[in-house]
């Protein structure tokens, strides 16, 4: 990647987000990284800013708690909202998932996370560099892929 630019994290595990934006400060501590927690925020920096990379996690709520306003809707795949939102703009910034769940549903269909980068085009026009599982009890593991794709994105 350049010397320096703009990622997006979507995620809405505030642990999952803060490991996140650890790996980014050692590997590219140049770039300024803003992390949103739902779709409804994330389609709004989306749409307001530029960016050099996503990182999306699919199960996300669709907008952020306001006290006194009601619970959110939580999506199993608001990720792939964020996804569909970015093809309807031709945007084609690169776009890493990183979640915990084993499979995602695209359109009823249960893809395996393993199998995610490799089908997208059935689905979607998006530019999807990388799936990966997201697990905390084994941080090397997703932590070395994630560092890997970020390098080969360089």
């Amino acid at each position: 990647m350049k010397m320096s630019g703009r990622i997006l994290i979507i995620e809405d595990d505030e642990f999952k987000a803060n490991d996140i934006q650890s790996l980014l400060k050692r590997e590219l501590p140049t770039y300024a990284v803003l992390v949103v927690g739902d779709v409804g925020s994330g389609v709004k920096a989306l749409r307001g800013s530029v960016f050099d990379l996503v990182i999306l996690d699919i199960a996300l709520p669709s907008r952020q708690l306001r006290p006194g306003g009601g619970s959110t809707a939580s999506l199993l795949s608001g990720g792939v909202e964020i996804i569909y939102r970015l093809e309807e703009e031709n945007r084609s910034v690169p776009v890493v998932i990183l979640t915990q769940y084993p499979d995602i549903e695209i359109e009823g269909e249960q893809v395996p996370v393993s199998k995610m980068r490799s089908v997208p085009e059935r689905y979607f026009d998006a530019n999807i560099v990388a799936c990966i599982r997201y697990m905390r009890e084994d941080q090397a593991s997703w932590t070395t892929t994630l560092s890997n794709v970020l390098k080969d994105l360089g």
